[in-house]
């Protein structure tokens, strides 16, 4: 997020590359966060998202249908992991997509901010979950979607 001086500047520059992620992402959490929890989320969503596309470039096409499937999925093992109650389970949940080391920076990014963001807006346990699901959601379908893109 070093590229941009505020969060309302790298939002700018995501809806210029014609990206609709902070859309899909908030239908997809609709009845799951608070819009204060969801607030949470989006400086992460923002951080994957210029990770994996630089500033500049053509927004990839992620289909909705795609994110909502995977989305699904990776709650249901985020839940069965954290249900164990063994961190390794919940690490391993983390680290098994295409870009761990950056699923790893994300997910202990959460840990580490969670208390310092306004108390409207910081996430408790289940929720801080459901956002680490979509987050890991995000990195394998945009990820996928790149790939894709460039073989093509």
């Amino acid at each position: 997020m070093n590229l941009f001086d505020t969060s309302a500047e790298a939002q700018a520059e995501l809806d210029a590359s014609g990206a609709v992620l902070l859309e899909d992402a908030r239908d997809i959490l609709s009845d799951r966060v608070t819009d204060g929890e969801f607030c949470f989320a989006i400086p992460f969503l923002l951080q994957i998202w210029f990770a994996l596309v630089p500033p500049g470039c053509r927004a990839p096409e992620v289909p909705f249908d795609d994110l909502e499937k995977s989305f699904t999925t990776h709650l249901r093992q985020a839940e069965a992991a954290n249900r164990a109650g063994n961190p390794k389970k919940l690490e391993a949940f983390v680290k098994d997509c295409p870009q761990p080391g950056l699923m790893l920076a994300v997910a202990s990014a959460i840990l580490k901010s969670a208390p310092d963001f306004p108390k409207e807006i910081q996430p408790g346990p289940a929720p801080q979950l459901v956002i680490l699901a979509l987050l890991k959601t995000v990195v394998q379908e945009l990820d996928q979607a790149l790939r894709h893109q460039g073989s093509s």
